[in-house]
């Protein structure tokens, strides 16, 4: 009996391709890199090459498996943290060394660990359809419900504190005064709550309505990391529609327009938020603070919120003093148990270290300052905890919840999205509601895993 071996023959001959395509991508970006490098004037060694051969050959793996499959947990954090790493080996700032063997083990050990427990745990096929309900909502009520909630508590805050946009109360300082304890968490939950329903509901003018009421509740309230990630939450909402057909020439250019735009309305928003703090002329002041080696406006704004940021990392591991708690994974249940002042207290002790001002330091700073370089374990943790969210989220059909831990594992590179207890909770509540929500309109937002 003849055995045929014509599917793991084209199996193999597809991931030999793959590899060598991979392989041919990092001996190509290694000459330009180091040019690039020679232009800036910027100092680099073999361990700079080590990163940007290992973050080439992810990014790359990553874009294979999103043509294979469509957008996962795993690509879009391959290719986000590690395309940031790449970024930062740049060295556009003069306040970055040269990297050592520290660093590379800091950068990559717990995130490669944390890449290959979300691929095995994609191996597994995962059937998106939700539970069978007892009853259920339609999702338009749902989301309508939502949106309404969410704007009354809005104006309920806005009316007793103001709008913080049109004051002159833009300081760091100064957020505690538009904030009212209780009511402006459970606004926010309400916010995210609205955003999540948007691939859930059908009446379009619905799912504009809530983007347009979660939009405008960020701005009013001048916070411009909820800005950030409302904005990728819809920039991933759209590509998860083409599932693994999304990397055309047409949306590659679309998307790259999307991103030029977002920066640039970045850097102006940067701009005006530090016109408001009282600095006089922000473009020089950004390049000067970053200590750049170019005085492009908008390169200095968005290298110094995504490249830097393992730069600001460094400053946690370089210092030896460690807190050996073991707290930050239970955030949210201290924040139960503890209220609001007991994470004030905590981060008070974490007190994370900045580099001139800048202390956006990656998913992984609260983790090293605890544990050091035994740092690992709560990455492993925080990977088993994503895991169980997203099955938890498939179980009930929730696609606005999956399209979230999206969002949060893309901006890893900033930081840890995971452990905030508003956002947290803002899941958990997300996934028991959505359990009486009508998922009929399932259609493919999200393609399954394989």
């Amino acid at each position: 009996m003849e055995i045929n071996n014509t599917i793991p023959k084209k199996q193999f001959a597809i991931s030999v391709n793959k590899s060598l395509t991979i392989i041919m991508a990092v001996i190509v970006c290694l000459p330009i890199y180091v040019c690039i490098e020679l232009i800036l004037g910027a100092q680099f060694n073999i361990g700079n090459l080590v990163l940007v051969a290992l973050s080439v050959a992810i990014i790359g793996s990553a874009i294979c498996d999103i043509k294979k499959r469509g957008i996962s947990l795993s690509n879009v954090f391959a290719g986000c943290y590690f395309g940031v790493l790449l970024l930062n080996n740049l060295n556009i700032s003069r306040l970055q060394a040269p990297k050592n063997i520290i660093d590379i083990y800091y950068y990559t050990f717990a995130p490669l660990i944390f890449l290959a427990l979300l691929v095995v745990y994609e191996k597994r096929k995962i059937h998106f359809t939700g539970t069978k309900k007892i009853f259920s909502i339609n999702s338009d009520v749902a989301g309508l419900l939502i949106i309404i909630l969410c704007v009354l508590v809005k104006m309920r805050i806005y009316k007793v504190t103001g709008i913080r946009f049109i004051s002159n109360l833009w300081r760091s300082e100064s957020e505690t005064q538009f904030v009212i304890p209780g009511e402006s968490g459970i606004a926010n939950m309400l916010m995210w709550l609205t955003l999540m329903m948007v691939p859930a509901v059908k009446k379009r003018w619905i799912k504009i309505t809530a983007i347009i009421v979660t939009v405008m509740c960020s701005v009013l309230s001048a916070v411009r990391g909820d800005l950030i990630r409302i904005g990728m939450f819809l920039v991933l909402l759209w590509i998860s529609h083409y599932g693994k057909n999304f990397l055309t020439k047409k949306n590659i250019i679309k998307l790259s327009i999307l991103a030029v735009a977002g920066i640039v309305l970045f850097s102006i928003w940067g701009n005006y938020r530090q016109m408001k703090r009282g600095w006089k002329d922000p473009a020089t002041a950004i390049s000067n603070l970053l200590e750049s080696r170019t005085d492009n406006m908008v390169i200095n704004w968005a290298y110094g919120y995504t490249g830097i940021n393992f730069d600001v990392l460094k400053q946690e591991f370089i210092e030896k003093e460690k807190t050996e708690e073991f707290k930050a994974l239970f955030l949210p249940v201290i924040r139960i148990l503890g209220g609001n002042k007991a994470i004030e207290e905590y981060n008070k002790t974490i007190n994370t270290r900045g580099l001139n001002d800048f202390n956006a330091s990656t998913f992984l700073s609260y983790y090293i300052r605890e544990l050091g370089l035994f740092y690992f374990i709560d990455v492993i943790l925080t990977a088993l905890i994503v895991i169980l969210l997203d099955w938890l989220c498939c179980l009930v059909g929730f696609k606005g919840g999956r399209l979230f831990l999206l969002m949060m594992t893309a901006l890893t590179f900033f930081g840890n999205y995971y452990i905030m207890p508003n956002l947290f909770f803002t899941m958990i509540i997300g996934i028991i509601y959505y359990a009486f929500v009508d998922t009929s309109n399932n259609s493919s937002i999200i393609t399954t895993y394989r």
